[in-house]
């Protein structure tokens, strides 16, 4: 997630994750400007349990779910 809030990746993305091993990681893309949700669009839940993560730049987390919806 840091390499993709840097710009030096493109997106990163994970199918089953717990929260607390990406929230470090969603407030440093937040704070360079990135986007993070889940690999269908939507938000992620702060309930705790696993989940899906996108992560990187806007453009690129757009594109990404763009290409994915087809």
């Amino acid at each position: 997630m840091c390499s993709a809030a840097a710009g030096r990746a493109g997106i990163y993305f994970e199918s089953s994750v717990s929260l607390w091993d990406i929230a470090a990681g969603m407030l440093i893309v937040h704070e360079a400007g990135g986007l993070c949700c889940r690999l269908d669009g939507g938000p992620i839940p702060m309930d705790g349990g696993k989940t899906s993560v996108l992560a990187g730049g806007e453009q690129a987390v757009k594109d990404f779910l763009e290409l994915t919806a087809k």
